[in-house]
């Protein structure tokens, strides 16, 4: 009778989460929708719509692989999708729905290494995730890919495993490789876990196992992405693009060390409630936990299950860390669930488990304890949901307040939505590939060719530029942080210059505050040239 109960208890629990982290990736979903969305949605939403239009379902970009983008067109087509706001707002509630699922793969997961408690504290961990709820709001694959990442590990982890395992694991790596190549990590994860976790008794049954899952992985990466062979010159020309951006770092984007995804406390610009390490997102006390977590995973060799995942997730980190590479939070979230499922084991069978009174009341202490941080930051993040985003707001007062005709800088990625008013926009050029430090025999660098410098002021000028209409989201990533001084000295240097001479050569017409008031959307600055 007890047993039944405790199974009906956390039942609920889970229901009771599971509705929680459902509410928060679905809450205001549509805010800002179609004038303020993430700077690289048009590559899937723009791509899917394009496909539907034209019906040439051929990518124009090879980038990404195309899981997301084809479901997207596939939606569109279906329903016969038209307006702009359609197109935005179901690409955020795929990526709602994934991120959703991955709050249960995390509860499932944790519960092959401990009871329920540790489980359902793991699930919690991924419910108020930052990272988890940025990326279940916005149209892109991040999360898709997360979730068909944990969910392969997940299969390959169990007790008892079986050839289906095997098969399954192989079709939702080549889901998540589908969603995004971050997924092709993966590839490293099998061998690994086929030896460890199977146990098997020949190196035959090894090999066969991990043909089985290759070929699985192989026929469903394919599937998704059907133009990867016929044109796998362009994607792999494309990835190893990618491969050296990531290598060489962008401004505003660049790490200053080996563990700056640990204590960095540089923004991440464009999203300036997402930070660039585990103290922001998740706070010193998770952030402890989930060091102390780790130590106490290596010390489990016993359990080749748990050791696995915890040198998984320092070899993946170690894989995607280093001085003057690309940094983004985005690119650690693969691994966050493995840590909230370690995180829960430990303080499970760690700490709750030795206590003989109070233990109820203890865990749920330490639990809130460790819970407030990441909490907290949600709440904040999804409160200035309520609000108009600074793009409305801005939009409004430039409508009102610039005549039409007028000659306009519109400054670079965030303010598209203003290029439907009756104005004459000047843009710079080659923004997006100036943006990284690369070799000059490979491609752009804005220490070579600067993007703000202070002779921009009279080429605006010379053009008949009246107003300059200025955003935080791109234009902070100039800031004089420690690793922008390091690897962009001029470009902090002649952005600094350029900001002199545009304070002093022109007045500040109207301005309107995003985060520091409680608002989406980038500061918006509108100067108008004496």
């Amino acid at each position: 009778m007890s047993s039944k109960r405790l199974r009906f208890d956390s039942g609920t629990g889970f229901i009771i989460i599971l509705a929680i982290g459902v509410f928060l990736r679905i809450y205001h979903l549509d805010h800002g929708l179609p004038n303020l969305v993430y700077v690289d949605s048009f590559k899937f939403v723009g791509e899917a719509a394009r496909m539907v239009a034209s019906g040439d379902f051929q990518p124009k970009d090879y980038q990404y692989p195309s899981l997301y983008t084809n479901l997207l067109a596939s939606i569109y087509s279906l329903f016969h999708v038209k307006t702009e706001y359609a197109y935005y707002l179901i690409g955020c509630f795929i990526s709602a729905l994934a991120g959703s699922a991955l709050v249960v793969a995390v509860f499932f997961m944790a519960r092959l290494f401990c009871s329920n408690f540790g489980a359902l504290f793991a699930s919690c961990l991924s419910v108020f995730c930052i990272t988890s709820i940025t990326f279940s709001r916005i149209p892109a694959p991040d999360i898709l890919m997360v979730f068909f990442m944990t969910a392969a590990i997940y299969t390959m982890l169990h007790e008892r495993i079986s050839i289906k395992h095997f098969v399954l694991a192989g079709v939702f790596a080549g889901l998540s490789a589908g969603s995004k190549f971050t997924g092709l990590y993966l590839i490293l994860w099998f061998p690994v876990s086929a030896w460890i976790v199977d146990r098997p008794k020949s190196i035959t049954k090894v090999l066969g196992h991990l043909f089985v899952t290759y070929l699985a992985f192989a026929v469903t990466f394919l599937l998704t992405t059907p133009w990867f062979l016929p044109m796998l010159n362009l994607y792999i020309q494309r990835m190893l693009g990618e491969f050296k951006i990531q290598q060489y770092g962008q401004v505003g984007a660049v790490q200053g060390g080996y563990l700056d995804y640990f204590f960095s406390s540089t923004a991440t610009w464009g999203q300036p409630w997402l930070g660039t390490s585990f103290i922001t997102n998740l706070g010193i006390p998770l952030t402890l936990a989930g060091a102390i977590a780790i130590l106490w995973g290596l010390s489990k060799r016993g359990n080749p299950r748990v050791f696995l995942i915890t040198v998984y997730i320092m070899v993946y980190i170690f894989l995607i860390s280093g001085p003057g590479r690309l940094k983004a939070f985005r690119f650690v979230f693969p691994i966050l669930p493995l840590l909230y499922v370690l995180i829960g084991c430990f303080i499970e069978k760690s700490l709750i488990n030795t206590l003989k009174r109070y233990r109820t009341i203890l865990g749920l202490a330490l639990a809130a304890s460790l819970l407030a941080f990441p909490a907290l930051k949600t709440i904040k993040y999804l409160r200035a949901t309520i609000n108009l985003t600074t793009n409305e707001i801005a939009q409004e007062w430039i409508a009102q307040n610039i005549s039409p005709g007028t000659k306009v800088f519109r400054g670079p990625l965030y303010l598209t939505h203003i290029n439907q008013l009756p104005l004459k926009f000047l843009l710079l050029k080659n923004v997006g590939g100036r943006l990284y430090r690369l070799p000059e025999e490979i491609g752009p660098n804005p220490e070579r060719s600067p993007i703000y410098y202070p002779e921009l002021i009279d080429e605006f000028r010379n053009y008949g530029v009246q107003y300059l209409i200025m955003n935080s989201y791109f234009d902070d990533a100039f800031s004089p942080v420690p690793e922008n001084i390091v690897f962009f000295p001029r470009s902090v240097k002649d952005y600094q210059m350029f900001l002199k001479r545009l304070n002093s050569e022109a007045h500040l017409a109207y301005s309107v505050k995003g985060w520091s008031e409680h608002r989406i959307g980038p500061d918006i600055a509108v100067y108008r040239l004496e």
